[in-house]
Order: C-alpha cells, then sequence, then structure tokens
C-alpha cells in the first residue's frame, strides 16, 4: 500500500483510488474501509468518510480509526443531530456508553479491587459480591453490542409512520448514525428524539 499513500500524501485521489480498488481482494476488509475512508476526507467528502471509517471499527476496532473519526465527525458537526435532547435519550446513550465503552475497564478495576481485598481480608462473600457486579457488566456489554445501530448511506426521508401514505416530518442527511427497530420492511427510529419516525429499509449500512 505504500503506492496508496505516496499519492494520498500527493493529493493523487484518482490513482489512489485506482490502486485501492485493485487491492481490494487482498487487503482485510478493516483496512480497506479505514483507506477508504481517508481517500473520502482527503476531497472533503465527509459523509463518506464516516461511513467507511465506521464500517472499518465496526469489524475491528482501533485507536486510528477512532481519531480519525473524530476528525471527520467534527467536520460534519454531527453531534447537532446526534446528541441527546430527551431523558430518554440520557438513558440509551448512558447506557450504550457504560455497555460499550466503560464495561471492561470497570471490570478490570472491580478484579483488582475484589483481589486485594480478599488478600486483605479473605472474606469470600465480599469476593463473590465483586464477582457478581462484574458478570452484570459483562451482561451488559454483551447486550449493548446487539443493539441494531446503522448509519444513512443517503438522505433518507423520515415518516410519522411505516408507510409512504404518512407525512414526511424529516429528512436524516447522509452519515447520520441512529438507533432503529426493524418492522417488516421499515425502521423505526428510537434514538435520536430529534429524528424519531419511520424510514424505509433502504440506503443504509448496520454498524
Amino acid at each position: 500500500m505504500k503506492a496508496f499513500e505516496d499519492h494520498l500524501a500527493k493529493g493523487e485521489t484518482s490513482e489512489a483510488q485506482n490502486i485501492l480498488n485493485e487491492a481490494k481482494e487482498e487487503l482485510e476488509p478493516s483496512v480497506f474501509w479505514f483507506n477508504q475512508g481517508l481517500l473520502h476526507a482527503k476531497t472533503n467528502n465527509w459523509a463518506d468518510a464516516r461511513i467507511s471509517l465506521l464500517k472499518s471499527q465496526k469489524l475491528i476496532a482501533r485507536q486510528e480509526t477512532l481519531e480519525n473519526l473524530e476528525i471527520v465527525e467534527k467536520q460534519l458537526v454531527v453531534s447537532e443531530i446526534e446528541a441527546p435532547r430527551t431523558i430518554k435519550d440520557y438513558v440509551i446513550s448512558s447506557t450504550y456508553f457504560a455497555g460499550s465503552e466503560l464495561a471492561l475497564t470497570l471490570n478490570l478495576a472491580l478484579l483488582i479491587i475484589g483481589l486485594w481485598n480478599f488478600r486483605k481480608t479473605r472474606s469470600l462473600r465480599g469476593f463473590v459480591g465483586i464477582l457478581i457486579m462484574m458478570i452484570m457488566l459483562s451482561g451488559l456489554s454483551l447486550w449493548t453490542r446487539t443493539w441494531p445501530w446503522v448509519v444513512a448511506e443517503e438522505e433518507i426521508s423520515v415518516f410519522d409512520g411505516p408507510s409512504e401514505i404518512f407525512e414526511s416530518v424529516s429528512v436524516i442527511p447522509k452519515g447520520i448514525k441512529f438507533l432503529g427497530v426493524e418492522q417488516d420492511s421499515w425502521i423505526k427510529i428510537i434514538y435520536p428524539s430529534r429524528l424519531e419516525g419511520w424510514i424505509k429499509k433502504e440506503n443504509i449500512s448496520e454498524l
């Protein structure tokens, strides 16, 4: 991929895209999507850059991908649309953050505390209590990983009900991430609340 990186650094995006396309079958998918995200960002195509980086992060979580996502998301100003604004939003976002970001760190901290406490007190009851908390955190982590997050591949109309006979109430911009529940060929958006409504199950990618 040295040739790809050289062309990208020089701003020769067409040449870089050709090299990336030719190497797609040989590359690990998360690497392909990461490089595709960089290429879109180089051309200021921020929505497609975010979509590609989210796909890469879904396959394999990397710090480098997260760092580039933060840069891209600032350009898109996604926080204005995706940020919580109701109590339900805050409950959903806090639960997801605890399960996806904090659970592992808290479990490690609890394990250290539990072992230290057991060494000092030899209290099996206290250690079992900590193990129960760790199991609950692990369960929370596994549960949040199953949440049906999707990202808009194109601009999507949001309807007031699961049919086009209902009124169109808003539009989801391309590159926006949201949480929804499937019902036949429709998806009911449940987060963020400012996008609540129904969309057709098309022009989205699951995350």
